[in-house]
């Protein structure tokens, strides 16, 4: 019985997350959508690449934090409370000091520094959201770790309704307005946060408990750098040897795959806390295989669905309501389905951290980098362009992906035939969808040069797509229980 209702509340949590990051997920694409519309491929681009600040500022907290969101949800097996208390104190305060003094640091290199003003102005309102985020990740982090979802949940509704919202400054204040939206979003689901949960921190330093969260989270914040220089290298090799309107229009892969990054997001941040607190009972691997096999697997037929449907509907979208953006479809439509290859081993990024094999967890992930680098680079010089740097993010990523399952397998002791089993579930409702796509495409074509073909182009498309793919939709909600979804229906009521 104890099993059934823990298998309840996790579905519950990610049911709940889920909605809520599709809701940011569809504001961050109005928002992104308006912004690459009314701003241009130029100046999108330079806030794609200024933002990559945001993206690695995360190395000057040494891993304290990612140190706090493993190391809590163990002691909470353990039932160590007091020692829980010492680490919130300590992580605020170490963190809050280091984001104000980086915060001055690149406030004050904008006026130093030579690039456009639209430059000058982002690293500006960038130190501002620095500040901001800090808050918001501390909060955000401590929340995962005692799996309050519910209110991250709204969270991340605050946000979606939010960058959504400022599309209409992006109209009236161009980059300004785009800037001022980001950051006055992110401010108010930073106050809904804190007022929600009131957490206290009491400043008092523990020396060594900051040195034991650092090296345990050490190698985990340098795991979360590498992520993002592992999806973010493609685009310093655009900046760097193209230029910021290549990327902007780059950047369009990314955008038409956001719906599928938050489901994954969701699914593995609620699963950590929860695989950390059965590690921490038990301290037996095979306890937790389930919790990274299983969720996997659902995963991927939900995903793969999604993914298809994206595929299908991504020309005509940009043709039409992107024409400046054409020039990125082809980039776009290689990397919504290999993106997927990235996402789909968070579960088993879990394990890894969880198991504390952190730095076997990087080696994977830094492998992946270099081959990321390395193939971008060629292609780039035999003159393929973006194109040729999603081909090599594409094969970066199914080389990250198969290295960490083969070594989930291994280290879960499972028989080289279940391991092979657990490739094809995952593998075949992707290889599926990608063949009813092609064929789809192939097959049914419609004139789409005004909106009323455009319309009719993709609801009967969509339509077939959705009919030929139903089987991966009943499949998903067998695994995870029809009545399940009572709990999403309810908690909105």
């Amino acid at each position: 019985m104890e099993i059934k209702s823990l298998k309840d509340q996790i579905i519950s949590h990610i049911l709940k997350f889920s909605f809520g990051v599709t809701i940011s997920g569809i504001g961050q694409f109005v928002n992104q959508y308006f912004a690459a519309l009314l701003l241009g491929p130029a100046t999108f681009g330079i806030w794609q690449g200024a933002q990559l600040i945001l993206s690695y500022a995360g190395i000057a907290n040494l891993g304290s934090m990612e140190g706090m969101h493993r190391e809590i949800p163990i002691l909470n097996g353990k039932k160590e409370n007091e020692k829980i208390s010492e680490i919130k104190n300590t992580v605020f305060i170490y963190n809050f000091i280091t984001t104000v003094l980086l915060c001055l640091l690149i406030f004050a290199a904008t006026f130093f520094i030579k690039g456009s003003p639209q430059l000058i102005l982002s690293l500006r309102f960038i130190s501002l959201i620095l500040f901001i985020q800090f808050f918001r990740s501390f909060m955000e982090t401590w929340l995962k770790s005692n799996n309050f979802f519910d209110v991250i949940s709204k969270l991340s509704i605050i946000d979606g309704v939010g960058l959504a919202l400022s599309a209409v400054l992006i109209y009236f204040f161009s980059f300004v307005g785009f800037l001022a939206g980001c950051t006055l979003t992110l401010f108010i689901s930073t106050a809904y946060a804190f007022l929600s949960t009131r957490i206290l921190v009491t400043p008092k330093w523990n020396g060594k408990i900051f040195k034991e969260l650092v090296l345990i989270g050490f190698p985990i914040m340098v795991i979360g750098i590498s992520q993002a220089l592992f999806q973010t290298v493609d685009r310093m090799l655009i900046l760097k040897f193209l230029d910021a309107k290549s990327l902007g229009i780059y950047s369009i892969s990314w955008m038409a795959f956001l719906p599928v990054v938050y489901i994954f997001y969701a699914a593995t941040s609620v699963m950590f806390p929860r695989t950390g607190e059965k590690f921490g009972a038990t301290m037996k691997e095979e306890d937790i295989k389930n919790y990274i096999v299983t969720p996997t697997k659902i995963l991927s037929l939900l995903s793969a669905v999604i993914i298809g449907a994206i595929y299908i509907v991504l020309p005509a979208v940009i043709g039409f309501f992107l024409p400046a953006y054409v020039a990125g479809l082809g980039a776009a439509r290689i990397m919504i389905f290999t993106l997927f290859f990235f996402n789909a081993v968070g579960m088993v990024g879990n394990f890894f951290l969880v198991t504390n094999r952190q730095y076997l967890y990087l080696g994977c992930l830094l492998s992946g980098v270099v081959i990321n680098l390395i193939l971008g680079y060629i292609f780039l010089k035999l003159g393929l362009g973006i194109v040729g740097v999603a081909i090599g993010a594409s094969i970066s990523y199914f080389f990250f992906f198969s290295v960490m399952i083969i070594l989930l397998i291994y280290y879960c002791k499972e028989k080289i035939k279940e391991g092979l089993k657990l490739v094809a579930e995952i593998m075949l409702p992707l290889i599926y969808v990608l063949l009813v796509s092609l064929l789809i495409e192939k097959f049914i074509v419609i004139d789409g040069s005004n909106i009323l073909g455009l319309a009719k182009d993709i609801i009967v498309k969509e339509l077939v797509f959705l009919a030929l793919s139903s089987w991966l939709g009943y499949l998903f909600l067998k695994k995870i229980g029809f009545k399940k979804l009572k709990l999403l229906l309810l908690w909105i009521k």
